[in-house]
């Protein structure tokens, strides 16, 4: 399970979600954390650190630092800086330092505002490394995932409270903090033969259990219901 990438006592004041289209031409392929001051960018699992590379384009001067976790991937994009400590080949622990959040950039209206791009996903080693189009060295080929059900409980809804209190342009029409061609779908629950106000229990393998007559949960992996 990650935690988030920040102290939950010290969160993001706002988020841009992923596979919005009004800030990126291509689906956002991740998820924005802005907050209003500096903070530390904390590992939301353990595992081995695979690149640390500095950024070009609009976000050239800036860093990211991507950590493998068994089949999975965590990238830590748009860095000021990472933590002296941290090299290429480190193994790290969940929790401990990454580095910190660059300043506001195009993408972020209010100074002095702090951002991250913090994406999660699968990563596969490629053969030999490739330069993308934006002049970017990538080792690795990645397939990014919406992350929710990936995160802890408490995790997962801090993440949604901060969507919700997050107002922006494209909230409308990107209303969830996975949007666009990262929606999960959904799948819904609802049991026949019982009398009103009977509460049943409905529990799935990702999802917290509930009560009630339905139930209803977003699709990512297999799931199991059990009224």
């Amino acid at each position: 399970m990650l935690r988030a990438p920040f102290d939950k006592e010290d969160p993001p004041f706002e988020l841009r979600p992923l596979g919005e289209t009004i800030l990126h031409t291509d689906p956002h392929n991740g998820i924005d954390l802005i907050w209003d001051h500096k903070v530390t960018v904390l590992a939301a699992a353990s595992g081995l650190v695979v690149e640390i590379l500095p950024e070009v384009g609009s976000h050239e001067g800036q860093w990211r630092v991507t950590v493998k976790t068994g089949q999975h991937y965590v990238g830590y994009h748009h860095l000021e800086s990472y933590h002296v400590d941290l090299e290429r080949g480190n193994e790290i622990a969940e929790g401990s330092m990454i580095g910190f959040p660059s300043r506001s950039n195009r993408y972020y209206a209010r100074d002095p505002n702090r951002g991250i791009h913090w994406e999660f996903g699968y990563a596969q080693e490629l053969a030999e490394p490739i330069i993308t189009p934006e002049g970017m060295i990538e080792t690795f080929r990645y397939t990014r995932l919406c992350p929710l059900s990936y995160f802890t409980d408490e995790a997962r809804k801090q993440l949604e409270a901060i969507y919700d209190a997050t107002t922006w342009k494209g909230k409308e029409e990107f209303p969830e903090v996975c949007s666009g061609v990262y929606r999960q779908p959904s799948e819904a629950a609802q049991a026949s033969g019982y009398a009103d106000g009977s509460q049943l229990r409905w529990e799935s393998n990702v999802y917290e259990w509930n009560t009630g007559p339905s139930y209803e949960v977003r699709l990512v992996e297999s799931h199991q219901l059990v009224p």
